[in-house]
């Protein structure tokens, strides 16, 4: 079991390793409130170094491998992410930063449920995701899909 120090908020960080969500990143790690950090990602080297990044900085990280492109790939991350709620491995989500995303600019990439790929990413996932972390939020916990 995880000790946590309550008045560090856990926040929930999608796509860390590029983009937006690379920035946000950027931005907790400099944070004065020092949070705990949940980061989800698809490629799995990518998210150890931000990971490593997190805990070169001095704050507490944990990396689940989640690719939006895959909804049961989500479904599996949201199950990961439950039991370390469940075994006191992470506190309860108090801040989940949605970032994750892509655009393609035609319509011939299908994520691995068959529907279009910007679709399933943007919008399908996202839902999954707002439902599936709604009993894992903290009192107060709130969720930002950017978009």
């Amino acid at each position: 079991m995880t000790v946590h120090d309550i008045t560090r908020p856990t926040v929930l960080l999608t796509g860390p390793t590029s983009g937006i969500g690379s920035g946000m990143l950027r931005h907790l790690l400099q944070h004065p409130s020092r949070p705990n950090l949940v980061l989800m990602a698809r490629n799995a080297e990518a998210l150890e170094r931000c990971v490593a990044d997190a805990r070169g900085a001095g704050l507490t990280a944990r990396g689940i491998v989640g690719d939006l492109g895959d909804l049961d790939s989500v479904r599996a991350a949201l199950g990961t992410l439950a039991s370390l709620v469940e075994s006191g491995g992470v506190a309860r989500i108090d801040a989940a930063l949605l970032n994750a995303g892509t655009h393609l600019g035609d319509r011939t990439h299908r994520g691995a449920q068959g529907y279009e790929l910007t679709f399933t990413v943007n919008v399908i996932a996202q839902h999954l995701l707002v439902t599936g972390l709604q009993p894992l939020l903290a009192r107060g916990g709130h969720t930002v899909v950017m978009g």
